[in-house]
């Protein structure tokens, strides 16, 4: 059965806890940054990747397009005929995936922008591609990852049917191990490359979009608490920006609030992007 955008509560799935960096009560983190509205987008902004250039594409969930905004946050639409879209990944040669979650299919477009479907998955949620060029795909209806390769062989990965989860995001991390923010269950997995399962860390509310940074910290957005947070490489849970309630003020640090933040990315210099689902903008975190 299909899974709704945001999900209730579901049983906590039994895996293993090694390596789990748990805090329930996150302290503010003493950083200092800025948060600004960097565009305007349609309905539901929900996942994020930047090309080569710097340009910033955004999928529609509720609009059902792709948008492209440019390094000046000038936004054009990049295509359109989805049923709504969810995770976006570009692969080396600058091709374009999207999660199609709608259509149960993982399109493709290319640099002209003609799309073409890449392969059929039932409800694909997120996207990812690793050093050597495959395609993982994270999906809510059994809950399992799968693996294309580049010459489109699809495999299973990880995962079970029976976890009970909603996989929302992932990312890999510069040793290639694979994380995945479980917006159903409220923490992140973390999947080696044998595909061996743990629970990195926990005490979220409903976790979407995750990023690392170029300190290996990873950014995890909370859809609930309306906040980002970051997980140093020590395992120190700490809440950047947000928290206070729903909102859109911009601002500095907590001062400034989101409402249901969705896909997070950075860009070359280190600025974290976050996909305000639920005030249809695009927001610029920079981190100093």
């Amino acid at each position: 059965m299909k899974k709704t955008f945001y999900l209730l509560l579901m049983p906590l799935l039994l895996i293993s806890s090694c390596g789990k960096k748990n805090e329930t009560n996150p302290v503010k983190a003493n950083v200092n940054l800025t948060v600004s509205t960097f565009a305007v987008t349609g309905l539901g902004p929900s996942g994020l990747a930047f090309d080569k250039s710097g340009n910033l594409y955004v999928s529609e969930f509720g609009g059902n397009v792709i948008d492209k905004l440019s390094p000046s946050g000038v936004l054009t639409t990049f295509a359109t005929g989805f049923n709504e879209p969810l995770g976006l990944a570009f692969d080396e040669s600058g091709n374009l995936y999207v999660a199609d979650y709608g259509n149960n299919l993982i399109r493709k477009i290319n640099t002209s922008g003609v799309v073409t479907t890449f392969a059929s998955i039932i409800y694909p949620k997120a996207l990812v591609f690793d050093a050597s060029g495959n395609l993982y795909v994270a999906t809510s209806y059994v809950d399992e990852f799968r693996k294309i390769s580049p010459s489109g062989v699809v495999t299973i990965f990880s995962g079970s049917d029976s976890s009970g989860g909603d996989p929302y995001s992932l990312v890999f991390d510069t040793s290639g191990n694979l994380f995945c923010a479980e917006i159903g269950l409220n923490f992140i997995r973390e999947i080696n490359s044998v595909g061996l399962e743990t629970e990195f860390a926990g005490g979220f509310n409903e976790p979407s979009g995750i990023a690392f940074d170029a300190s290996g910290n990873l950014y995890v957005a909370e859809v609930v608490n309306n906040d980002i947070r970051k997980i140093s490489p020590s395992g120190v849970l700490t809440t950047i920006v947000g928290g206070m309630g729903g909102g859109r003020a911009n601002g500095v640090g907590t001062a400034a609030s989101f409402s249901s933040p969705s896909g997070i990315a950075f860009d070359a210099s280190g600025n974290l992007y976050v996909a305000d689902y639920g005030n249809n903008l695009i927001r610029k975190i920079v981190i100093q």
